[in-house]
Parts: C-alpha cells; structure tokens; sequence
C-alpha cells in the first residue's frame, strides 16, 4: 500500500521519505518522444517549456492526482531497477534541448536507446515538495546513490557558456561523480555539439574560459533552501568550495580529452589524415594548456612531421604545429630549442599570413619571451615593443592580446630594474584586466603578481604583500596549490618575507615553492634551480653554511648545463657558492660572520 505523501511547496528533490532513501530506477530514453507525443509533440507546449517548466506544469499535477511516482504509473519495459547513467542537466534548459543532448550522446557513443534506461529526475524522484535532509544524507546518500549508478551524463548547453555549471545541483552531482571515480560524459543538442567541435579544432578561447566560470560557492538553485543546503555540504568537506571547483574542472578536462581522443581514433579508421591530425593537434594543444607538457610534445612533434611529409614546411597548418611545440619546448626550460624554433616559425609566417597576422604577432611576442627567459633583453625589448603597437593598432586597447604584450613588457623592465617603467604598465594592464576579466580571472591575478614583484624591487613591503597575499589567496582556492601561478605566486611571498628578514615566514614557502616546481617541471628546469638556490640564500643568511654549500654546488652544476659557465645566472649561482665557501672557512677560523 503507498503511504500517502502530503505535497510541499518547492524544491527540486523534495518528499516525506526515509533519511536513506533515493531511487536507483531508470527509465528507457526511448520513453522521452513517448512523452513527447504524448503532451502534444515537439511544436506543441513543449516547444517552449524549460525542464522546470515540465515539472510544474505535467509532473506535479501528475502526482497530485494519483499519487505516485511518475516512473511507477508507465509499462515495465520503460523501467529498469536500476539506471545506466545519471542525466545531470538544469531545470532552466528547455526540455527539448535536454532529450536532443541525450539523443546526441547515444549516437555519440553507439547505444541504443530502446536499451539505454536513464536516471532522470523528472521521472525517477518524486516531485512535490521539501524535505529537511540532514548533513548525512547530502553527504553520504546523495553521493552513494551517484556512486552505484557508476556513470553521470552531463547535459552542456550552452557550449560556451553551460547554464549547469552554474546550478548547485549539477556542480555537486559532477564532484560527487568524480569524486567516486566515476564516468563522467558530455550531452549537447546536435547544433551545439558542431559548434563544441569547432572550438575545439580552432583553438576559441571561449572554451578555456568555461573553466573560469565553475564556481560552486556563486552557484544557484531554483529552490533556495536546496542551495543553501548543497553549499552547506561543500563547505564541510576539506578543502571546501576550492577543491569542489578544481575536482569538477579536472572531470570536465578529461572528458574534452576523451571527446578528441574519439574523434582521432574514427578518423584514423576512415583513413582520413587529415582530419585525424586537426584532432592530434588540439590534443596536443590541450594537454599543454594543462600544463602536460611530455603528452603534448609528443602529439606535436607528430602533427609537424607529418603535415611537413603531406602539406609542407610553409603550409599554415604545419606552422601552428611547429609553433606549439616550439611553445611547449619553452615551458619545459629549453630556451634555445624555442628559440630558434620561433625564428623559423616568425620568418615563414611574416612571408604567408604578413607582419600584422594575429598568428604572426603571436610568434613574434613568443620569441621575445624565449630571448628574455635567457636574459638577451637586448633582443627581447624591440619584438616586445613592436607586438605591443602593432597588437595596440589592430586590436584596440582593451584586447586580450594586447593586455599580454602590455604585461610582457612591464615584465621586461622589471628585469631589467627599470622599475618607474614596469609599475605603471602593470598598473593599467591590472585596472583594465579585472574590468574586462573579473578579479579572478588569471590573467588578472597573473597581473596582480607581477605589479607585487615591481613594489617588492621598490622596498614597498607593505602594499606588495597586501596585493600578493590577497591573489596568492584567490588562485590558491580558485586553482589549487599546484598550479603554476599559485607556485610561482608562493615563491614570490617567501621572497618578500626574506627581503624583510621574517625568515620563519619565507622557510616554508620556500620549501613548498622547491616542492612543486620540481613535481611540475623536475630538478633541471631553470626555474626549478632558481627556487633551490634561492632556498639556499635562506639558509646562508640563517647560519646554515654547510647545507647552503651543497646546494648552491648543485644548482651552480645543473645551470651551468643548461646556460654554460659564462651565463648571468649561471655567474651568481657561481659568486653564491664561492661567498659562502669562504664563509665557512672564516667560521672554522672562529670568525664566523655573515654574507651580503
């Protein structure tokens, strides 16, 4: 015998049940055109209707008048005991478009929808009203239940901009995906999967942004007690809404890489190169937007060969492989390998695309940052300066691209000491850049970090760690502690704690900046070896001879590897370990003093 249900007003998953209790049924996705023909077909009510709109309008009235779960009023060979998948979509997405991303996501993946039964909350939950969950049902039921199904489909539309990844359910559905190591896959209506298809082979910008925009400490419901609720649980776990946004982030990562991975194999089996290398080459490029820069070498290093075989050294096509992985070479430290791979890359593209090409600009800014990554600011300053007024002449101001040529030289000249020219570049890149981008955004807080390391250089403690310390905050919870500005951000702290003598303070961040470093980019990485030597200034000016010896022994070693002998900072890594070797004779004299 039903128990009868007293009807509630609101929420999304509302009912009189046991603390325990979630539906594991699924219903066949054959039953949505079912459905769908029966409220009047696709140019009838349901044209229009949201999902929400569908839950107010049929599935609650449903209820009212028999009482029962929709999934328990249709034929058994609808129903399934338990669901294939976990459909995650917002109730703001219009209904057609949520049955058209599932329809998509079959053929996408070759099943069968009369076979192929869905948890879909419209139909599998009861929908009538509130219920006060407690903490262990948010954090135990709820994710048990995503657990056993063992696979969430995410509904994503739009592609540029998903309305879920601002909905607290979805989020929270996503992380308790990934965080049960389930499956984790993409659904979009077939127009918008083209235009996802799109942005992923023409490197759009839009696409990295989403990133940017998973948030789940602004995220919202449409019943507010059931968002309240869903904030509540995230802030309870450690690590609270920062690593709920980094473990979504990540899932979502890795299906944009299965979804290449997919379309390269089916390429390959149609023998299409073509095709099949667009694909290894937005791989590539997306494998070093994550900072994986072996994985991404080796797709490009690939894509160049090849295309070079089939199109040509000048073909446009194998000049954006050899330019990426002339791009990776200088993130993995090999500065002269970058360098003269964007030479040749710069020449070839002035002579096809022009000296004004977005593309050639960008090759252009790049190779100055590979002359300046070797202190050659001779070089570096004229490409900067030329990038900045051709970038200022055919983009505008308030550009992304031209933001980054300001900020490429601001860096510059702080490099170069020429501190009075580098603040007033970073200032206005900084102002123009939360405008624009949000104070979040990281190429605002990638300002923020610059502008703090011209105050550290003027003896500006005060407001440079005000600046530094509230970005260092907002990318370490935005982004996590590995990631590459947070790392670079941490060893700019300690700096600023050393400059002020609170060596207490700067030890550890020192130790954590030396950490990740050598994880990220291991122990040759010239930045890697800065970080130990400027590790080993610490202990120097903390008495410790004998271990700062060893480890400017070792960095003067290993940067004399990779820069030579004659190198600038090969030459003070050098004039470190010979100062502190004659510190430790004078203590052993019994005159033991210190070092400047």
């Amino acid at each position: 015998m039903e128990r009868e249900l007293v009807p509630l007003e609101g929420g999304r998953f509302g009912h009189e049940t046991p603390e325990n209790y979630f539906p594991l049924h699924g219903v066949c996705l054959s039953y949505f055109s079912a459905f769908i023909d029966q409220y009047g077909g696709r140019h009838g009510p349901l044209s229009t209707m949201t999902t929400g709109g569908v839950c107010e309008h049929i599935i609650k009235p449903d209820f009212l008048a028999s009482r029962l779960p929709y999934y328990k009023r249709l034929p058994e060979h609808f129903i399934k005991d338990k669901a294939d998948c976990f459909v995650s979509h917002a109730w703001t997405n219009r209904f057609l478009d949520v049955v058209d991303a599932m329809a998509s996501w079959c053929e996408e993946n070759s099943r069968d929808p009369h076979t192929t039964f869905v948890w879909f909350d419209l139909f599998t939950y009861p929908q009538h009203g509130t219920v006060a969950h407690s903490r262990s049902w948010w954090a135990s039921t709820f994710p048990s239940a995503i657990r056993s199904i063992g696979h969430v489909v995410l509904v994503m539309t739009p592609w540029d901009n998903p309305i879920s990844f601002t909905r607290a359910w979805c989020v929270y559905e996503m992380f308790s995906c990934m965080s049960a190591g389930c499956s984790l896959s993409l659904a979009l209506p077939p127009d918008e999967n083209r235009r996802l298809l799109d942005a992923l082979r023409s490197e759009e910008q839009p696409l990295y942004d989403i990133f940017e925009n998973i948030r789940s400490e602004r995220s919202i419901a449409s019943s507010v007690y059931d968002q309240e609720r869903i904030h509540e649980a995230i802030s309870a776990l450690k690590g609270g809404h920062g690593m709920v946004n980094r473990t979504v982030v990540e899932g979502f990562q890795r299906c944009l890489e299965g979804f290449m991975k997919r379309r390269i194999e089916a390429n390959k089996a149609r023998r299409d190169e073509g095709e099949e290398l667009r694909w290894t080459y937005s791989l590539g490029n997306h494998y070093l937007k994550q900072d994986r820069y072996d994985l991404a070498e080796a797709l490009l290093v690939q894509c160049r060969d090849r295309r070079t075989r089939a199109l040509g050294v000048d073909h446009p096509g194998t000049l954006s492989a050899t330019h990426k992985l002339a791009k990776v070479y200088y993130l993995q430290g090999r500065y002269k390998l970058a360098q003269s791979t964007f030479v040749v890359c710069l020449s070839m593209r002035k002579q096809i695309l022009g000296e004004n090409h977005p593309d050639t600009l960008t090759t252009l800014e790049n190779l100055a940052n590979a002359y300046w990554a070797q202190d050659r600011f001779k070089h570096a300053e004229p490409l900067y300066v030329d990038c900045l007024a051709r970038r200022r002449q055919v983009l505008g101001e308030e550009h992304m691209d031209t933001l980054t040529a300001i900020c490429n030289l601001a860096d510059l000249y702080y490099s170069k000491s020429q501190y009075k020219h580098a603040e007033p570049l970073h200032v206005d890149c900084l102002s123009r850049r939360k405008r624009t981008l949000g104070e979040d955004h990281t190429d605002t807080l990638r300002s923020a970090n610059g502008l703090a390391l011209v105050y550290i250089e003027q003896q500006r403690y005060a407001i440079a760690e005000t600046v530094l310390v509230d970005a260092l905050s907002r990318n370490r919870r935005i982004r996590g502690d590995r990631h590459s500005l947070t790392v670079s951000m941490v060893g700019n702290l300690a700096l600023l704690y050393h400059r002020q003598n609170r060596l207490d303070l700067a030890e550890p961040l020192y130790q954590e900046n030396v950490e990740n470093l050598r994880r990220a980019l291991g122990d040759e990485h010239p930045e890697t070896v800065m970080s130990v030597n400027n590790l080993a200034v610490l202990y120097r000016d903390q008495g410790r001879y004998d271990l700062a010896e060893r480890m400017f022994a070792d960095c003067f070693r290993r940067m004399t590897g990779i820069f030579g002998e004659l190198h600038d900072t090969t030459m003070t890594i050098e004039e470190n370990l010979k100062g502190i070797r004659k510190s430790i004779k004078k203590a052993k004299k019994g005159n033991r003093g210190w070092l400047f």
